[in-house]
């Protein structure tokens, strides 16, 4: 399984990484601003950095929430790559973006990933609608955290902006206001 070291990313400054060269039959799921994630089996997955000083910061905040539940489990670490558990579902902006609706369900989801956060001392209370896959229980498990604990930002504003995009943002408040009303509040105020 070490041959995922054959893969070699590209980064370019402000836009998503290039897969140079793949020597390997191992599947590109997903890629983004620091790294490309490959799936070496049906548990397992390698997130390959362009940094290694990216690669260490998302290490050290793995570290720091190590065995929450609403991040994969890592495995394996390495100067450029990370091997961790492979989350089966698609992003939350797919999901969204098929359903054209956010469910009671989902928004409670929502509502609890970034309660989850906070609990666990993240600084940026916030989350791009790629870096969250929902499962097939709809249960929703957060996959990028490198600015969890760089950034401080206590209002969900990746999240607002995703969901706005996708014209779902009035949605969101009001399944928040029937589920939580001091985070419909709290929300409503900033």
């Amino acid at each position: 399984m070490e041959d995922f070291k054959k893969i070699a990313i590209i980064g370019r400054r402000g836009q998503t990484v290039i897969v140079k060269t793949n020597l390997t039959n191992y599947q590109l799921i997903g890629k983004g601003w620091h790294g490309a994630v490959f799936k070496l089996s049906d548990e397992r997955c390698v997130k390959i950095y362009a940094s290694e000083i990216v690669a260490e910061a998302e290490v050290a905040a793995y570290k720091r929430i190590k065995g929450a539940i609403i991040c994969p489990t890592i495995y394996e670490v390495g100067p450029n790559y990370i091997v961790m558990e492979y989350i089966e579902g698609i992003t939350l902006r797919n999901y969204l973006k098929r359903k054209n609706d956010i469910s009671e369900t989902i928004a409670r989801e929502i509502l609890l990933l970034l309660q989850e956060m906070k609990k666990l001392g993240f600084t940026d209370i916030d989350f791009n609608l790629n870096n969250v896959i929902v499962t097939k229980n709809n249960i929703l498990r957060l996959i990028d955290i490198v600015n969890g604990f760089k950034k401080r930002k206590r209002i969900p504003t990746a999240l607002f902006k995703g969901l706005k995009e996708l014209g779902l943002e009035d949605l969101f408040i009001e399944q928040v206001r029937k589920i939580d009303y001091n985070a419909y509040l709290e929300m409503k105020s900033n």
